[in-house]
């Protein structure tokens, strides 16, 4: 019998047990049933990372749901209830994030044509340290990682004007086109940072964490280190930047209205030639991605 992958396992479990399961549940099951290939010292956290990475990247669209007291369950399964961990604190200043001493980032980046720089993510987060938000805000010796994403249809890209809740004042009321926010610790599961398919899947949870994006048909692409130099601030922080390529009638909604205002769709091309009047980001964004 052909092995199957660690997901198709964990789904064809699920129907057998017919009820939710942990992941060391899961992983008897598995064996006992000769499902699929999992070793390694803790195989039942490579479970758990694998629906968690499932249910990140791809939201009410995974087949997988978390229940109560730790189990697992599917999602066509409407007599279980989905938990739903407490929401974070909007961009609290005490939460403690990822960030890279600044040094040891430039050896990391390398220029590209586009404007973005190229680095490896995984390569970014292992030399990356564990800092409150506000003792990082105070240092320039370390910088600030950033999931940055660009979200566009065939003829638009998706823009919003920032609010006062934001801690940073030089950011009120600028118009943007990147998503995103700060890169807590608590979203890098240590035991597959150098897996960068499943980092990426991780780091998407910041842009689901901001948008109800409702369609299926999204393709998400890496496409370079956003990293600007012209202040203090800028020299503080840097982006991983997403593509985010959505249908032309995907419906969007802010799930954070307090920080979103005056949600739309503009034409890429009104926004590249009015690109100065977005906040720095957005601009050099605009240009890298869509100039020429």
């Amino acid at each position: 019998m052909a092995m199957k992958t660690h997901l198709e396992a964990i789904e064809t479990a699920l129907r057998l047990a017919n009820k939710p399961l942990t992941s060391k549940e899961l992983l008897t099951i598995i064996k006992q049933e000769q499902l699929a290939d999992v070793s390694g010292k803790t195989p039942w956290k490579t479970l758990a990372a694998r629906i968690a990475q499932d249910i990140v990247a791809h939201g009410a669209h995974s087949a997988f749901k978390r229940t109560y007291s730790g189990r697992y369950a599917l999602r066509d399964w409407e007599f279980e209830p989905e938990y739903f961990g407490k929401r974070r604190k909007i961009n609290p200043l005490e939460e403690t994030i990822k960030a890279i001493p600044s040094d040891k980032f430039l050896t990391l980046i390398t220029s590209n044509s586009s404007g973005l720089y190229h680095a490896e993510i995984e390569d970014i987060l292992i030399l990356s340290i564990d800092i409150v938000r506000s003792d990082a805000e105070e240092r320039e010796d370390l910088v600030q990682i950033i999931p940055t994403f660009v979200i566009e249809d065939s003829v638009n890209v998706v823009s919003y004007k920032r609010t006062k809740r934001l801690p940073e004042s030089r950011l009120h009321h600028t118009t943007c086109l990147n998503f995103g926010g700060h890169l807590q610790s608590e979203d890098i599961p240590a035991l597959f940072i150098k897996d960068k398919d499943i980092i990426h899947n991780f780091l998407y949870r910041e842009l689901y964490e901001e948008l109800r994006i409702d369609t299926k048909n999204i393709k998400i692409s890496y496409k370079g280190i956003i990293y600007l130099k012209n202040s203090a601030f800028e020299r503080q922080h840097a982006g991983i930047v997403y593509l985010v390529t959505l249908p032309d009638d995907a419906p969007i909604v802010s799930l954070e209205p307090g920080m979103h205002t005056d949600l739309k769709k503009i034409e890429k091309k009104f926004a590249l030639e009015n690109a100065d009047e977005f906040d720095s980001w957005s601009s050099h964004l605009m240009r890298s991605l869509y100039a020429g």
